[in-house]
């Protein structure tokens, strides 16, 4: 009985050991944001006044978490959006497995969510659609949501990556 409960409690242990781990960070969608401004001001644009926290970050959160399960179909909101969201749309996910180590996971575990912010923008800023979208000027308002999942034991990471823009006009137009 005795090695019976011990087993058992390795068995629980290893187990927790390999379940797949979930993050949803403020921080890191803020260091996206935040690095997003950064290239708008070194191709003398007009930062991003604000980080909408609202119904706008909810619904770019609801996008993430379509998109996070590994069976995921990659695909854009299309019209499954709220009105006031013009279409300013940019999406990335990334999904990595290493039989060794995986950076990555090395990144969180570390902390190190500055190199997954700049990885998510450099993504974004290497498509033409994407670079013109994030490098307009005719918001002042946009959210980031991120949400990462791995586990650690299968090298298994996926990263989920939404970025909205409030569009004024639309908005406007739909109170009159």
């Amino acid at each position: 009985m005795k090695n019976l409960i011990i087993n058992l409690f390795l068995l629980i242990s290893f187990n927790s050991f390999s379940q797949e781990v979930e993050i949803k960070s403020v921080e890191l969608d803020k260091m996206v944001w935040d690095k997003i401004n950064e290239r708008l001001i070194s191709i003398d644009k007009k930062p991003i006044v604000e980080f909408e926290q609202g119904e706008m970050k909810s619904f770019s959160t609801r996008v993430c978490e379509r998109l996070i399960p590994a069976n995921a179909e990659f695909r854009h909101s299309h019209n499954d959006s709220i009105i006031i969201y013009s279409g300013g749309e940019c999406i990335y996910t990334n999904t990595t497995i290493s039989t060794n180590e995986n950076t990555y996971i090395q990144y969180v575990e570390n902390n190190n969510l500055e190199a997954i912010a700049q990885d998510i923008v450099d993504a974004w800023v290497g498509s033409e659609s994407h670079r013109m979208a994030i490098s307009e000027n005719w918001y002042d308002s946009t959210t980031v949501s991120t949400i990462i999942r791995y586990n650690k034991k299968t090298g298994y990471f996926k990263l989920a990556a939404a970025w909205h823009e409030e569009d004024d006009l639309w908005e406007n137009a739909f109170k009159n």
